[in-house]
């Protein structure tokens, strides 16, 4: 198993010298050639599959592949973005539904990591936001599935929580703290958030205000500590905002890193 690697994938160089024989049931070989930085951007089936089968692939340069698809596209090493955040959508929707071949149904149900394995023992892993993980041991079992790596991954996600159906409720999280600063006539009640935000934590912000329903004369949302927010969540904590001076409160948004940036 492993979790590094170098260059924009990890692969320095994609260059085979001689063509690699066919792996049974699939039509045809693996050519010698050079993948180019734009084929990695386009990204997609194919190439998840000629990594997996190309005997120079290592296990750290699938890693890497791996990390790639769980950051939405964004080599963790380089920072930069090499997928496109649709095709990684897309790609991972593949590896969840049909990556262990006949097996997908099972896996799905028992370790519920999308994941693509390779005829020649290798397997990749992604849990969007979460993990990548390769692993790498050739016996196989009837599916055509390492034997070792499949059990290692139904360890992972057993004694880890990493089922994709048991995501840790975020929601709560999202609300550090409610607190009131300042005295009765300059009292401001101050919502600190933290953290990723997204659908989930900004519906638990919400249910904050409406709990809490500030008595004092101003309100602050506290997003210094917030390090991500998806669109969604965005507009949620701005309309927050919007209600909130609509109803008399005087608000304002905290924030760092252009975490919310201004609604169009």
């Amino acid at each position: 198993m492993h979790c590094a690697g170098q260059g924009r994938w990890g692969l320095d160089s994609l260059t085979e010298s001689k063509p690699q024989p066919a792996a049974a049931g699939y039509r045809g070989g693996m050519e010698s050639r050079r993948v180019s930085g734009s084929r990695l951007r386009a990204g997609g089936r194919g190439t998840t599959w000629t990594f997996h089968q190309r005997a120079g692939t290592t296990a750290r340069d699938l890693a890497v592949m791996a990390a790639t698809l769980a950051n939405r596209g964004v080599n963790p090493l380089s920072g930069e973005q090499v997928v496109p955040e649709g095709v990684v959508r897309q790609v991972l929707s593949v590896m969840f539904s049909c990556g262990m071949y006949d097996a997908a149904g099972d896996w799905a149900t028992q370790v519920g990591i999308p994941a693509k394995s390779g005829v020649a023992g290798s397997l990749i892993g992604a849990l969007p936001g979460r993990i990548g993980i390769a692993t790498f041991s050739p016996r196989l079992d009837s599916h055509g599935n390492s034997v070792r790596e499949v059990s290692l991954f139904e360890r992972f996600s057993s004694d880890m929580g990493l089922h994709v159906m048991e995501v840790p409720s975020a929601g709560r999280a999202a609300v550090r703290s409610s607190h009131v600063l300042g005295g009765r006539s300059d009292a401001l009640r101050v919502l600190e958030l933290q953290g990723g935000i997204g659908f989930a934590g900004a519906e638990r912000v919400v249910r904050e205000v409406l709990d809490t329903d500030p008595r004092e004369a101003r309100v602050a949302i506290d997003l210094t500590r917030v390090h991500a927010i998806d669109d969604v969540a965005r507009r949620m904590v701005l309309e927050i905002a919007r209600r909130l001076t609509l109803d008399g409160w005087g608000t304002v948004i905290r924030e760092v890193r252009q975490a919310v940036p201004p609604a169009a």
